[in-house]
Parts: C-alpha cells; structure tokens; sequence
C-alpha cells in the first residue's frame, strides 16, 4: 500500500501522466530577456552607485556564543569583552526577526514567521508545511533543501533530510531569541549538504534574558488550547538554565471536499508537546530539545479512507548536544561541539478492500551524530576560518507493512560523511573587501565535492554599498529517494545523483540615515540533475492518468531561476516597518513552468504603539501570486492580512490577540498528485488566538 510518508517523494515534481510532458516544461521564452536586461541595467547603476556601511550593535558574550557560523564571520573581534557585529558587511543576503518581532506579530510557529521574509513563501498540505524560496517550492520535499539550526546546530533528521516548520518546530517560539535567515547557497559553503536554498538558524534566549518564571495561556479558533511553563535564570554561581515545556491542542475545523461531496469530521486535529532545556557555565553550553507531534489528515491522500480520524502522523525528534566556544585571545576564537539526534516517524493509513477494512502502518526511525570545529581569528587585513565535521548514521531505517498482514519494506542503512572548510575576508582598501571560501566535502552517497563561495564587497560611500557575490552546493538523494520500494506507485532509483547549484547575485543597500535602508537584490539560481519523477506506467488499472500510475525519481530536471528583490526597512520611534516586492521567474531549461512557482511575492509588516492606549498593534499583510498544481491547473494569487493587539494588564500579567486572515479570504495552496483528485488544499479562513502570559 502506499503511504504518506514513503511514498511522499511523489510530491516533488510529480506530474499527472494524463498530461503531456511537453505541457509541463517548455523552451525559455522571451519572457525571460527582461531579466537578462534588468540584470545589465542594474547592474550598471550599481558599478556606477553603490552601497553602504551598516550601523553595527554590540553583542553580549552569551548573543556572541550563540552566533551562526556565518554570522561569527561577519562579526568584529574588538576586544576581549564584546563582539561587535556588522550585519551589511556580510557576503551573503540576510534577514533577522527578534524576540519583540515575534511577540509584537503574534507568530504561533516557525512557517508563520518565514512566510514574511522576502522571497519565502510556505505550503501547507493538511499535514506538513513546505518551505518555497526564491521561486522553488517542491510541495513534499520536507524542507530537505533548506537547512536548519537550532543555536548553530543541525536539526533536519537524517532519513528524509527532513525539516520540520509548523507546530511540529523542534522550540517554542516563546524561547527565541531571534530568527536569521540566509538566502542562497553562498551559506553553504559553511554548512555542506541540505543548505542548498538557504540557511535557517534560531537562535534560543538566555537564562539571563528570560529572568524569571513565565506561564502562558492561549485558546483559539478550531478549539485549540496551549499551554507553556518556562524558567530562565542566571544564577549566582553562574550557571545559566532555561527550562521550558509546552503543550497544544487543535481540535480542527470539518471541511467539507467538494471532490469526495462529504465533509471530513474531526480528520483534521493537531497535538503536540515541547520540552527544552540549556544549561551555560563558563565557555560550555549543554542542551537538550524534544518535540512530539500527531496530525489527523483530512484530505485522504493516497486513495485512502475519506473522512476517518485514525489516518494520521506521528513525528517525535530529539536533539542533544554540548558545545564549547573560548576566546583565545582579543582576535581569535575556537568553537567545538559534539550533537546526537533522533527521529522517529509512524504514519496511520486506513484502507478498503473486499474483505474489510485494514490499516497500512508506515515506519522511519534515524539515528545520528555529528562533531563540529572552527576557529576564527583576525589579522591586519584577514578575518579567517578553519573548519570541520564528522557525520555519523548509525540508523536510517525504513518500514511498510499491513497492520497484522504484509510486509513491504524493510531497509537498513548506515553511512557516515565528513567535511573541512576555509574561509579568509580580505580588507584590500578603499572600501574594497575580498570574500573567498573553499568547502571540500567526502558524503556517503556520490563523489567527492568542492563548493566555492566568492564576493566582493564595496563601500562607496558612506551610505552605499555594492555586494556582487557567488556561490555553488550540492544535495544529496536521502535514503528515501534512494531505496523507498513498497512495490507500488513509487520504484526506487539507488543510482541517483546529487542535486547541483550555482547562483550569482548582485546588491544595493542604501541608508539614507540611521533610521531605514533601502536594499535591491538581482539573483540568478542554476539548478542541475535535480531530482523529480518520470512517467514509468499506468499502474494496476492500466490507465494512464489515475492515482495508481507508476513514478521513477530521477535526476531529469535543469532548473533556471531569476529575479529582482526589492525591500524597505525603517525603525520608527516604538516600532518598525518593513515591506518587500519580488519578482522571479523559474523555468525548466529544457521546457515550461514549475509547479507552486509564483512570480510576484509582496510582504509588508508594522508594529507601532496605538497612540497613549498602552496597547501595540502589529500588522501584516502578504501577497503570493497564482501558481501553477500538478494538474497543470492555476491556483490563484492571495492576499492576507493578519493583525496582533497586545499590551499588560499589570506589570506581570500581558495579553495578545491575534487575528489571522483578518478579511477570511478563501484560498487555496496546490497540493501533490498523492492527493488526486485534489489538486488544490482548501486552507484556514479567519482565525483568533489569545494569549494570555504571567511572568513569576
């Protein structure tokens, strides 16, 4: 039988065979020589302008500690006491959202944030939520093309290279710190498979920032209910702790699906529960974070039983690890850590046959550890890195069976890869600074690999700087692209090779005071032999065009994406504001337009005080343009607003509501072939959440 879960790789790229493959891909039509004389004029006008010195902040030795690898590049070891961090000098294109962000905006989970970044947008199937950037949002490749860091530390599991951004985020949002994000693979070349797209690191709070004890209560729409219990502190002995647990509980909505003609009765719930904690002293920092989720799936992909409760996932994740950061001197700093993650996946399909019904129980489990080193120092002109990683995988295992009947698969596998990479920033005057990187990585699947990452940086004037920056990376097949056979839709390919990229991008950031900046992006993404499905057969029905027809992964696809970003920042007295407009174009080298590709991305956000009320109100508004379904059907653009009002009731006890969808438009994000014959998942209407925390 096939499963949600192994059998999800179908939803990457999947066609529907009743379609022609010529209607799928197309040559590269004229429609893409604007961008190629966008990139010429604009590239001109920043030859000729040019770009600016950012306004640096000083950072604590516990903000220092917790520092990205990139950002740990880009920031100035001035002194023994504090690192000094100068975001606008770095060779890559990055995004912060802080703690007052995330409190002011009301973002329940980790894709809620994402989703206002430039050039982000997020996709939800009714069970996982799938991360677009830049034009490329495969629905149902777990996020494995983007990589993500808790505190520097790698959290997608290791048999999917799965990702995990909704209520299923590993942290609480109530314990972070901040967000960054860092587009484009030239962060790859400090983080090696998976961060193909970008980099996503959270970065958790501090005992000494929480200070306290912190209970909150929320209750919402579609009957949910959350509850979290957290303690900071930094003790006198100084140790610093945080202890945090939480639990959520949604109910759901019954959608009616218009292609089943039946509403899906409590199929859609969601639970989940968090624990983390960290412990500092000195140059160590222990931690420890555990996340379990169970989603109902209302939508019966996979031609299972519509409209019945037990069709649900179950993901559980675990990341330990120890790390330990020294300053050896005013200039230099060494960093080592050592983690151990764990995942474990059981998904609950319920299916009819003539002799009754019969649940398909899918299984993954994963095991692994990694170790880390690097040392930064700063010379007279050179900032410079040395760097490396061992990664082990005891455990990558896959399972199908019939509950109580058959058994389809059952695949082991072990591996282990390694890493090192340099990095030296070389100030060559007048404004001048040279980036130049090299990462050598030996993976377990393919051939050794070496990725560049080249930038030049220009600081023309005082209030203007020019980024012209490259970088290449690599992802390997997982072991589900790889090996997952149950005999079905889905035929393994263990001859798959790694997905490449290459992607130069040029910018503008002006600052006109101190106050606001003005940034505009031109990017060009060269993807090749990324992985998709082709057309094998018509399956058990011998139709062509059926859910049952049969797919093979392979590396057939050569991707080009380009496009221009432009974005607005401004600090206001007691708020910000910030806005962004993208316009991409992603095509097929050989033929036509992805699926869930959008052109047009709008983002707007603004927190301010209501005037003397004591009550902030943060706005937000989104905009994602039409995007093509597996169907080769449209699904069209959306805009939605959300509004978050909060403020104290007592100097202990505040409150926030937040508003989601505020006008309850009706749209819909393309689903997966898996879901035939829905080619579109309905999503929320209006929804309200309320908080209400008290600090002890």
């Amino acid at each position: 039988m096939q499963a949600e879960r192994g059998c999800g790789n179908v939803l990457e790229m999947a066609k529907m065979a009743k379609i022609p493959k010529g209607q799928h891909v197309m040559p590269l039509s004229p429609a893409c020589r604007p961008f190629r004389r966008l990139r010429r004029l604009l590239c001109g006008a920043l030859l000729a302008s040019c770009a600016s010195q950012g306004v640096a902040r000083t950072l604590s030795d516990e903000e220092a500690r917790a520092l990205s690898l990139e950002l740990l590049l880009d920031v100035e070891i001035a002194s023994v006491e504090k690192y000094v961090r100068k975001l606008s000098g770095a060779a890559s294109s990055a995004q912060i959202v802080d703690a007052e962000d995330i409190r002011r905006h009301g973002y329940r989970n980790l894709a809620e944030l994402l989703q206002t970044l430039p050039g982000l947008y997020v996709t939800n199937d009714r069970n996982y939520s799938y991360l677009g950037n830049r034009g490329v949002g495969i629905v149902g490749d777990w996020n494995s093309r983007v990589l993500f860091l808790v505190d520097g530390h790698r959290i997608n599991e290791n048999v999917y290279d799965g990702a995990y951004i909704g209520n299923d985020f590993i942290v609480d949002l109530e314990l972070v710190e901040r967000v960054e994000y860092v587009a484009g693979p030239a962060a790859a070349m400090f983080y090696g498979n998976n961060a193909f797209f970008g980099v996503v690191n959270v970065v958790t709070r501090t005992g000494r920032q929480i200070d306290g004890s912190r209970l909150t209560l929320g209750a919402g729409s579609q009957r949910a209910q959350k509850q979290t219990i957290s303690y900071g502190k930094l003790l006198d002995n100084g140790l610093d702790v945080v202890l945090s647990a939480s639990r959520l509980d949604i109910r759901g909505q019954d959608w009616y699906i218009p292609e089943f003609a039946d509403t899906a009765r409590r199929g859609d719930y969601e639970e989940a529960g968090k624990f983390f904690a960290k412990l500092g002293f000195g140059s160590w920092t222990l931690q420890l974070a555990r996340n379990e989720r169970t989603k109902g799936i209302p939508n019966a992909p996979y031609r299972q039983v519509f409209f019945d409760p037990r069709n649900h996932t179950d993901d559980r994740q675990t990341l330990a690890s120890l790390q330990y950061n020294r300053r050896l001197d005013a200039d230099s700093l060494l960093s080592a850590r050592i983690d151990h993650g764990q995942y474990d996946y059981r998904g609950d399909y319920l299916y009819a046959s003539p002799e009754g019904r019969y649940i398909n129980r899918d299984l993954a489990q994963g095991r692994w550890q990694a170790g880390e080193f690097k040392f930064v120092s700063r010379g007279n002109r050179h900032q410079w890195l040395i760097g490396g990683e061992y990664r082990r995988s005891p455990t990558r295992w896959q399972h199908n069976a019939d509950v109580g009947g058959e058994t389809y698969l059952d695949d082991r596998r072990s591996d282990r890869a390694w890493a090192i990479y340099l990095h030296d920033e070389i100030a060559l005057g007048g404004g001048l600074t040279l980036d130049l990187g090299l990462r050598y990585d030996r993976p377990t699947h393919g051939r050794e690999r070496f990725n560049p990452r080249l930038g030049l940086i220009h600081a023309w004037r005082p209030d203007m700087t020019l980024k012209l920056l490259y970088g290449s990376a690599f992802r390997t097949p997982n072991v589900s692209e790889l090996y997952y056979d149950i005999g079905d839709n889905l035929r393994p390919n263990p001859a798959l090779r790694p997905e490449t990229i290459r992607s130069l991008e040029a910018q503008i950031e002006h600052r006109p005071d101190s106050r606001q900046r003005w940034l505009a992006t031109l990017f060009e993404n060269r993807v090749d032999a990324l992985v998709g499905n082709v057309y094998q057969d018509a399956g058990e029905d011998g139709v062509r065009g059926t859910p049952d027809d049969v797919y093979r992964l392979e590396n057939g696809q050569r991707l080009l994406t380009q496009g221009l970003e432009l974005r607005h920042e401004r600090t206001l007295a007691d708020g910000r504001f910030d806005t962004a407009y993208t316009l991409q174009r992603s095509t097929y080298r050989e033929h036509g337009t992805p699926e869930n590709s959008p052109r047009h991305l709008f983002k707007l956000n603004w927190r301010q005080p209501i005037h003397h009320s004591g009550i902030h109100a943060g706005v937000g508004l989104q905009y994602v343009g039409p995007r093509l379904t597996y169907a080769g059907t449209r699904v069209g653009g959306a805009w939605l607003a959300r509004l978050t009002l909060s403020g104290r009731l007592q100097p202990r006890l505040d409150w926030s509501l937040s508003i989601h969808n505020l006008f309850d438009r009706r749209h819909d994000d393309p689903a997966g072939l898996p879901n035939a014959p829905l080619d579109r998942i309905r999503q929320d209407g209006r929804t309200l959440f309320f908080t209400l925390g008290l600090g002890f």
